[in-house]
Parts: structure tokens; sequence; C-alpha cells
């Protein structure tokens, strides 16, 4: 492990992995939509697709043809706080990847027939996506609990994207991307001294703007539900609670992970066994979680026919108060098994781990190894995961979101009533 920060404040990441014949390179950028202005929704994702058309020293053409000469191994993608560029590739191509991605994200040309072209692809892929009921409900979720620019669609709106021309997404650019809002990294088989001298030749000159800093966030004082109809014989359907944030311990977010595979991110969690193979109303039941800066997201997501919407729910929020009450010890070593495996699976794979990182030191966490990750997750008690469900779970701002045609009249009413305050406390005389 080895991490080290240029002058301009641009910080890099490298992990050797020695004998392997790859290596995974990245720029990962603090910046996404969450850091649009008003008039710039949707800028952040148009970057990130413009950075693949012609650069000040790479034409399409030219990217086009290098992706495929090394592999077609590179990727991009721009999240609420985060936009990602990586490559793939042959250990013994690394300095040219790193050459391009340095191009892509330091110089793109945002020539008007570029922007007009990746404008369109856009606006397909937002109509894609209103026909998909599972993103639209999740995006819809965030928009309840978070609102703002953290609530919004990552791709902006037909009509704010329809609005966005070159000046406007040169502004964004030439305001967010900056060294001091960077990571690069390196995982694989990799000259440490190279990069360094390579990381300092593409990048030691770039300047820019002090860091851009999100709205700061107020949660709702209040449950919120809203439905979205679709003509549908189905609804999807996600309930939210604020979860933890990026500021929060890794031991504490592990705890989440794993009071979320009990619950219902695995397939012999709780509300996979309940929701699906027992009640047989959904066949996709999830739990996830989102974590951001100075907040985060618990969901559990499900598709159910739309008569099967309130009993899913209360299936959901029956199985919610259990692990409040009595989780199992049985359950809880299944989960702390799963994660474990998880961990270890993940440590194999040069992009999560890049990925990882670059995200860790962007968030100002500290650095650790694969062997103090699990030696924290073995720390965790069942105590720990039901303290944390209680602390979840009784939050007074729990959102519902529904698209589709869900058979639940009054759903605000309906989600008030179920979580009202003290309902996922143990009752007086219950043994905690």
């Amino acid at each position: 492990m080895s991490d080290w920060m240029l002058p301009n404040g641009l910080r890099v990441v490298f992990r050797p992995l020695p004998g392997r014949r790859t290596a995974c390179l990245g720029i990962t950028m603090h910046v996404g939509s969450r850091h649009e202005r008003a008039g710039e929704e949707g800028a952040a994702h148009l970057v990130e697709h413009l950075a693949f058309r012609d650069t000040a020293r790479y034409t399409a053409t030219q990217i086009t043809d290098m992706r495929e000469r090394l592999g077609g191994g590179f990727e991009a993608g721009t999240e609420k706080e985060f936009t990602s560029y990586t490559a793939t590739v042959p250990a013994q191509a690394a300095w040219r990847a790193l050459d391009l991605l340095a191009s892509q994200v330091r110089e793109p040309l945002f020539a008007e027939d570029d922007v007009a072209r990746e404008r369109r692809i856009v606006l397909q892929e937002l109509s894609e996506a209103e026909e998909d009921f599972e993103d639209r409900t999740a995006v819809l979720a965030e928009e309840l609990l978070f609102g703002g620019a953290l609530g919004r669609e990552i791709a902006g709106s037909r009509r704010s994207v329809r609005a966005l021309d070159r000046s406007a997404i040169r502004r964004f650019h030439r305001r967010t991307y900056s060294p001091k809002r960077a990571v690069v990294f390196a995982v694989g088989d990799v000259d440490h001294r190279r990069l360094r001298r390579e990381v300092k030749r593409l990048f030691g000159d770039w300047s820019g703007r002090e860091a851009p800093v999100a709205a700061p966030l107020t949660l709702p004082d209040r449950m919120r539900a809203k439905v979205l109809h679709r003509s549908s014989s189905s609804a999807q359907v996600v309930l939210a609670f604020p979860g933890m944030a990026g500021t929060a311990s890794d031991r504490e977010l592990q705890t989440q992970g794993v009071l979320s595979a009990m619950l219902g991110a695995t397939e012999g969690s709780r509300l996979f066994h309940a929701i699906r193979d027992h009640a047989a109303l959904a066949y996709n039941v999830e739990s996830y979680t989102s974590v951001y800066t100075d907040v985060g997201l618990f969901a559990i997501s499900f598709g159910v026919p739309g008569g099967g919407v309130r009993r899913a729910l209360e299936i959901t929020l029956r199985e919610m108060r259990a692990l409040c009450e009595r989780p199992t010890p049985e359950e809880f070593a299944r989960a702390i098994e799963s994660l474990e495996a998880r961990m270890l699976l993940d440590a194999e794979s040069p992009w999560l781990v890049g990925r990882e990182e670059a995200r860790s030191v962007l968030l100002g966490r500290s650095a650790s190894s694969i062997e103090a990750r699990l030696r924290s997750l073995r720390s965790i008690a069942l105590d720990d995961v039901r303290t944390l469900a209680r602390q979840l779970f009784a939050a007074r701002c729990g959102v519902l979101a529904m698209v589709g045609e869900p058979r639940l009249p009054a759903p605000q009413r309906w989600l008030r009533e179920h979580l009202r305050a003290g309902y996922f406390v143990p009752s007086s005389g219950q043994k905690p």
C-alpha cells in the first residue's frame, strides 16, 4: 500500500498486486449530480459522456481505437457524489491507459456537434429510465427523503438536459473538476517509481478552483409517501429510512451491512424467505444501502401484484420489528459469514479495490488492510445489530415510494399509522 499527494492537492493510491498480468487504473472525482447548481441539472452526467468524444490530444476515433486495442476495459460512471473513469488493461499498457484517462478528465473539448450528439443519447436514456419501474421508484424514494440535488435523477430531466449547452457544460467542468477533488489510483503489477513519474507528468500542472461544497441537507421531520401511477398490474415499492453517513466508522458501516444482509440483501434473509418463498408475492425482494458524505439511506425494495402491496408491507414491518426484538444467532452468523466471503472475493478484483480505496480517500477515511476490515467485521456483536435496527427503523422520517398501480388507499396515512413512534421499540415486558 502506498498513498501520496502532489503539491496541487491531487491524491494518489497505489495497491501493488505482483504477478498479475493486468492492471486497473482510474481517476475518481468527488463530483456528481449533487454538486450541480440550478440550471445545471444533468451536467455531471453529460461531462462523463463527452469525455469519450474529442479531447485536446485524442479524437473520439482514437479513443475508441485504443479502447479496443487494449481489451475494451474502459468504463465511466456518474453518481450523486462521484464520477469515475477506469481502465482495466494488460499491465504493459498501463501508461498508455493513464495518458488517455488524464486527457479525458482534464481536457475534453466539448465540441458543439459532440454536445448535441450526447444530449440526444442522454434523452434516450431518460426515456428508457421512465419505463424502468425499479429504477424510477428508487429515485422517487431519495427525492422524498432527501429532496434537492441529492434527491434528483442523476441524469437530470428531459427539460434540463435540453437546456444544457456547450457553455453551461464547460462552466460546470471548470468549476468542479479540480485536483483537490480527484484521486488517481493504480492496482496491479505496476512499477511504483514509474507511476510516480507518470502521475507528475500528466497531473503536476493541473490547477483548479477550491472544491465545490454541496448544499447542507435537512431531512424531513415527517413521514412521506408518493405514488406515480403507471398502467400496470403490478407495483414497485421502496420503503426507505435515513441510514449511516460517510462520516460513520468502518465498524458502524459494517454493522449496517450485517443488518441489511439479515433483513433482505441475501437469499437467506428474512424478507427473501417471507415475501418470496413463503407468501409467493414477489420474485425480487431486497434491502440495500447508499452512503453519502453527510447522510445515508437504508431501503427495502420489492415488486408485487398491485393487490399484494399491503400484505408485502405488513410482512416487511413484521420482519423489521423482529430484528429489533429477537434476531437469532443463526441468521447473524450466516450474515457475517456471507459478508466475509464477499469481502475476500472483492479483494481479488483490482477494479473494486481501486474504486473503494479512492472513495475512502475522498471521504476522508483512513486506508485499512483486508485483514483489519475482517477483524472489524468479526468484532460486531448481535446486540450491535439489534441496537442499530431500533435506531434506523424508529426514524420519524421514513418514506414510501411506489410506481405502478398499488392498491393501497391513503398511503401516507397508512405509513404514519404503521410507523408510529415506538413501533420498533420493544413493548413493555419484552426481553430486549
